[in-house]
């Protein structure tokens, strides 16, 4: 099994999370909250993106909607780091992955969007990504 790929998402994934962290005032050096299996589909290795996703509907569950912000901008950062890899594996799939992003993005950022809203966006945008 080739490794590089997966070691390389998730020295990408961690680099956002500092950025971000950094952003926010807070420690750059934070492990996610929640942890995922690899898995592999048209798209390749979609775990780091899960991490996140899992790791922001914790932060909407518990009414931490700063921290949310936070992490769903991680999530943006690297899902348009890879962007164009991903696209070129299955334009159709990540197109209907991005479009799912983009939705749960807005719920999560938004000042209106209520928890379930919120909620509901990312559990589809995760369905997705373990589908993908």
């Amino acid at each position: 099994m080739n490794f590089r790929p997966i070691l390389l998402t998730l020295a990408s994934a961690t680099m956002v999370m500092n950025a971000a962290l950094a952003q926010s005032g807070k420690p750059s050096v934070a492990p996610p909250m929640s942890t995922v299996r690899a898995r592999t589909g048209p798209l390749g290795d979609l775990s780091a993106f899960r991490v996140i996703l899992q790791d922001t509907l914790t932060l909407v569950n518990s009414g931490k909607s700063r921290e949310a912000v936070t992490r769903i901008r991680a999530f943006e950062v690297l899902w348009d780091n890879q962007a164009r890899t991903l696209n070129s594996r299955d334009p159709g799939r990540w197109t209907t992955i991005d479009g799912a992003a983009d939705v749960a993005r807005g719920a999560v950022r938004s000042s209106t969007a209520t928890k379930v809203q919120s909620t509901r966006a990312l559990g589809r945008l995760i369905r997705r990504i373990d589908a993908g």
